[in-house]
């Protein structure tokens, strides 16, 4: 009798690190490398920068319920989702970032989930309703990873962890408590 899927010792590990290694992206399987082999947090950084774009955002679908190739704040909460889940600290690549986010900030700090630009397809059916506006996602889950990578600033003093010195002062405004 086969055991049922809720049992955890009917779960094939050896079949899902297959799977992963042989059908998922480059950025997900890099991030597995990390959490369940020797693999290296920088890997993962270059596996995102296909994503990245030439105004610091991300895009092209990191987050793949849209393609847009236009930065998203979604996108870039991935990427430091990502980047924090492997232990990954970039500064070339999080600065910019940052710097874009900026663009896009209320006078908050907050940013909207997608941009109008989303708007071109493909993209999921969920999408079609998103509001434009800046809000609490993705701002607190991006300073809530931006925070566990060390992408810390003045704002954020008295913290647990110190103020790092190589993230431009970008990101300031938009992590700053209202």
């Amino acid at each position: 009798m086969e055991k049922p899927l809720t049992d955890p010792s009917a779960f094939d590990s050896d079949a899902a690190h297959t799977f992963i290694r042989e059908h998922v992206r480059p950025v997900e399987q890099a991030v597995h490398a990390v959490l369940f082999g020797n693999g290296d947090p920088s890997a993962v950084v270059d596996s995102l920068l296909p994503y990245r774009n030439d105004d610091g955002g991300f895009g092209h679908g990191l987050e793949p319920d849209k393609q847009v190739p236009d930065s998203q704040a979604l996108d870039v909460e991935i990427a430091f989702e990502r980047m924090a889940t492997a232990g990954a600290l970039a500064p070339e690549v999080l600065a910019p970032a940052c710097d874009w986010l900026a663009t896009i900030a209320d006078d908050r700090g907050a940013v909207p989930i997608l941009m109008p630009n989303s708007n071109r397809p493909p993209r999921a059916a969920h999408w079609n309703a998103a509001a434009y506006l800046p809000a609490l996602n993705p701002t607190a889950a991006i300073a809530g990873h931006a925070h566990a990578i060390d992408v810390m600033h003045p704002s954020l003093a008295g913290h647990s962890r110190p103020v790092s010195p190589v993230i431009g002062a970008s990101c300031v405004k938009m992590f700053k408590p209202s």
